[in-house]
């Protein structure tokens, strides 16, 4: 049963760059068993997995500054984080030219290097991504779309699963977005992947407490050397 200390709505102020895929997965199944409506403010930027969690929202807030990413799952591998669509697409390049015998000696032996177990890790991460955001889209930011903007057509359930893979797919294309580290604007969210966005742009006083409020937090942390913190009127908590 629902824990009667949380209330029906939870509005979750993001700035990330990134991380692992399967700690948004457990953290969005966590605060989906509490929470009815979550929202999500972006003040600066939700990269990466950021992405795919900020998508599990029933709405999203942005302004002109605000940034997602494309959902290019991160490994951690020798002391820094790494792409794993680039080790993906480079192997499929060097696959193709070993094909039709284009391959280069030095292309032979970074091809060598390549650990067959990490690509399958990869290639596993990057369909989870794809899943999770078509799943979280339907599920909640679609939840309430039944109506076509322009045409006012009725939208069925496959109507929401295909618009959620489009979404996932676009995001996911890296000769897209060029760039792993690639903020995409709110502008370009709205125009080009039809994702409904929540325009803070214009009202003047929300933003900025907005960011005063962003601020705070971000202080707060790097001065108690704090690297997550939790608070509501009810509960806080900090991780050091």
């Amino acid at each position: 049963s629902r824990n009667q200390d949380f209330n029906g709505n939870l509005t979750i102020l993001l700035n990330t760059g990134g991380g692992l895929v399967e700690a948004v997965e457990r953290t969005v199944d966590v605060i989906r068993h509490h929470y009815e409506i979550v929202d999500f403010i972006i003040p600066d930027q939700a990269m990466s997995a950021g992405t795919v969690f900020a998508l599990s929202g029933n709405s999203i807030y942005m302004d002109y500054f605000s940034r997602l990413g494309p959902i290019d799952p991160q490994f951690f591998m020798d002391g820094e984080w790494v792409p794993a669509l680039g080790y993906l697409e480079k192997f499929q390049e060097l696959n193709t030219k070993s094909v039709d015998g284009s391959l280069t000696p030095l292309e032979y032996a970074l091809a060598d290097k390549i650990d067959l177990a990490d690509l399958h890790r990869f290639e596993q991460a990057r369909e989870l991504s794809i899943e999770l955001l078509e799943k979280w889209l339907v599920a909640y930011k679609f939840k309430n779309w039944n109506k076509t903007q322009t045409t006012q057509t009725n939208v069925s359930e496959q109507m929401k699963r295909d618009r959620a893979n489009q979404i996932a797919m676009a995001l996911n294309d890296t000769k897209r977005w060029h760039a792993h580290s690639r903020g995409i604007s709110m502008k370009l969210l709205i125009d080009e992947l039809q994702l409904k966005i929540e325009d803070i742009s214009n009202s003047e006083n929300l933003q900025h407490k907005l960011q005063e409020a962003h601020s705070f937090v971000i202080d707060y942390m790097q001065n108690n050397d704090y690297y997550a913190c939790f608070k509501s009127a009810k509960y806080t908590k900090e991780v050091g």
